[in-house]
């Protein structure tokens, strides 16, 4: 079971749910997909991220048209109190699963219940050094 795999279970999010969700677990990271997704090569430290990070969860996010092309970096395991990295130079977004932005208004209650778990666990943001 890989570290993303584990991170996720832990957290009773399911991993089928969380690949509907359009989650990523990165096992190799490398600078130019971190390059590509964050604008930058994040330093944690003076370490870049692709050097110090093991795997990485990728979090898509959403808006009411769809996929915006932004993400969230999950990296594993902790990086002295970084934990979710978001793009150099904008501000953290929130975390809004993908029916909720298409405004899908007949979720079953346990799809929400999982969704606050997402929604909890993915808005946070940690600042790290670009």
């Amino acid at each position: 079971m890989s570290l993303g795999e584990a991170y996720l279970l832990e957290r009773g999010i399911d991993l089928d749910f969380a690949s509907c969700h359009g989650l990523e677990i990165d096992q190799k990271p490398n600078s130019e997909r971190i390059k590509k997704r964050l604008g930058g090569e994040i330093k944690i430290g003076d370490v870049p991220l692709s050097y110090v990070a093991k795997e990485i969860i990728w979090i898509p996010l959403h808006n009411a048209q769809g996929l915006n092309g932004e993400f969230i970096a999950r990296p594993l395991p902790n990086l002295g109190g970084h934990k979710f990295l978001c793009a150099c130079n904008r501000s953290a977004p929130i975390y809004i699963p993908p029916l909720v932005a298409a405004g899908d208004t007949s979720l079953p209650d346990d799809w929400i219940l999982r969704s606050a778990l997402l929604t909890r666990t993915f808005s946070k943001r940690a600042k790290a050094d670009c």
